[in-house]
Parts: C-alpha cells; sequence; structure tokens
C-alpha cells in the first residue's frame, strides 16, 4: 500500500498562489453577480466563507480506499474514502469486521442477463453465498441452478 504523501511548499509561494486565486475567484464571483442580476457583495458573502481555513489533500486511489472488508460471505473491500491520516472509513475506523481468508474465490466474468457471480472451487456462487450452479473446467461450461 502506498502512504499518503506530503509535499512541502515554501510558504511565500504559498501565500502568493493563495492571494491570485482568491482574486480570481472574487472577480469571477463579481461577473457572475452582474450576470445574474444579484447583490454583488451578498453573492461574496455567500460563496467565500468568513473563515480562511483551506486544506488540500491529494491522495492516491489505493491510498483512498477503505481497507476494511465488508460483512458478507464474500468479502470485498469497503471502497469508501477514508479519513485524513488513516486506512479507515468513518464506520470502519472503530469497528471492522473479521475476514477469514483462505478459500480461493473468483470472479466470473460479467454478463447483463444475470447477477454478479463467483466460482469457488466448482460452485458457483451470487453475493450472499448461495449455490447457483456449477462450472466444469475442463469443458468451460456453466450450469445454472433455476429458482424453485
Amino acid at each position: 500500500m502506498t502512504p499518503i504523501r506530503e509535499y512541502k511548499v515554501n510558504r511565500l509561494l504559498w501565500e502568493s498562489l493563495e492571494a491570485t486565486l482568491l482574486a480570481h475567484g472574487k472577480r469571477l464571483v463579481k461577473d457572475m453577480a452582474s450576470t445574474l442580476q444579484v447583490n454583488e457583495k451578498e453573492l461574496v458573502k455567500r460563496v467565500f466563507p468568513s473563515k480562511a481555513v483551506f486544506h488540500v489533500s491529494i491522495l492516491d486511489a489505493d491510498a483512498s480506499c477503505c481497507m476494511a472488508f465488508r460483512p458478507g460471505v464474500v468479502a470485498g473491500r469497503c471502497r469508501l474514502p477514508t479519513v485524513t491520516g488513516s486506512l479507515f472509513c468513518a464506520s470502519h475506523a472503530v469497528d471492522r469486521p473479521t475476514c477469514l481468508t483462505g478459500t480461493p474465490v473468483r470472479r466470473l466474468q460479467d454478463r447483463s442477463d444475470l447477477p454478479p457471480l463467483w466460482l469457488q472451487g466448482e460452485e458457483v456462487l451470487n453475493v450472499t453465498g448461495a449455490v447457483q450452479g456449477t462450472w466444469k473446467e475442463e469443458t468451460n461450461q456453466l450450469f445454472l441452478i433455476e429458482p424453485a
């Protein structure tokens, strides 16, 4: 897993960039106010918060997904955005379900006429782990069990 990266920016450069972005933003809001024919000062107040606190977080795709497993028979990653400085999302930061691994499960290729299916040995499973049919590796044939 790739850790969160920090990039150091010179304070003077950052303040200059911030002031430039703020000036251009205010100019854009004033143009919008004249186009929409609304009060310019009120629109600036609503668009720009009075508190001058900005946080910039640039995260890698792998580092921004929760590493906890979703509960269920077929385990999969949670994939919700993580809390800054953590490997887990807000719900899994405190409570993490355990996942027992050891049984290899492969996902079958998606088809528009079938729900997502997984292969465990010769058994074909659905999302809840119920057996939906069998797979014959030597002939590459899928036999589905019709629901009663």
